[in-house]
């Protein structure tokens, strides 16, 4: 049973992180053709990561419009956590993806940023609100939303 809370009124998981699979992430937020195919373009950029690096599967944190009631999202955003590892990985692995981010936003619609706890901490940014959403739904930008939390893909 996925543990993946009710949408709030505003279309938004309740703020946390949320561990799921990610055959549940896929199930609860790949449900019709444009999220399919968003989803479909996350593997293929996750697997493209994986066999480029070092071979790992690092934890991934989703967010952003995908992760929401928008029936059409324009792209997949999130961050893959490399905490934990030498700082050879971190280092390669980080710049690998800011090389290839915007080929990957471009091709795919799939906005991935390396993150590190220490330093540049993505998977938090992903839990606000942001100016966007918050003027839509008379928020403010630094409320707080929830995101999706894959350890293995």
């Amino acid at each position: 049973m996925s543990c993946i809370p009710p949408f709030t009124p505003y279309g938004f998981l309740p703020p946390g992180v949320y561990d799921v699979t990610f055959g549940e992430a896929e199930e609860k937020f790949a449900h019709n053709s444009l999220r399919s195919t968003l989803w479909a373009n996350l593997q293929t950029v996750l697997d493209v990561i994986k066999n480029e690096t070092d071979g790992k599967c690092y934890p991934l944190v989703l967010g952003g419009s995908f992760v929401s009631t928008i029936v059409a999202p324009s792209d997949i955003d999130g961050a893959i956590l490399i905490d934990g590892v030498s700082q050879y990985s971190r280092w390669t692995t980080s710049i690998f993806m800011l090389k290839r981010g915007e080929e990957w936003r471009e091709l795919w619609h799939v906005d991935l940023y390396p993150s590190v706890a220490t330093a540049n901490d993505f998977s938090k940014f992903f839990q606000y609100v942001g100016v966007k959403h918050a003027h839509e739904k008379n928020l403010g930008p630094t409320d707080r939303r929830g995101v999706l939390r894959i350890r293995e893909w």
